[in-house]
């Protein structure tokens, strides 16, 4: 899970990088300016969320229920 959290993290800085350096050279045309700053925006707080969030330890809620799911048909069968 860590190695995922580290290759969101490169992928996030390389769009901003890209985002960035397209707009510095001229690349992006002026009716796209809109949309790149959407998605510089959403990069930036997804790099936010991925620095400062802490995996958590425990399984999630979902892998939670499923495991009772399958519990409940496992007791069903016998």
């Amino acid at each position: 899970m860590r190695v995922l959290r580290i290759l969101l993290l490169v992928m996030t800085a390389s769009v901003l990088f890209l985002i960035t350096y397209g707009a510095i050279t001229e690349q992006i045309r002026d009716t796209d300016v809109r949309f790149a700053g959407v998605v510089a925006c959403a990069s930036i707080l997804n790099l936010i969320y991925l620095l400062f969030s802490k995996p958590s330890g425990s399984s999630g809620r979902i892998r939670q229920l499923f495991s009772l799911w399958l519990d409940a048909k496992e007791t069903e069968l016998t």
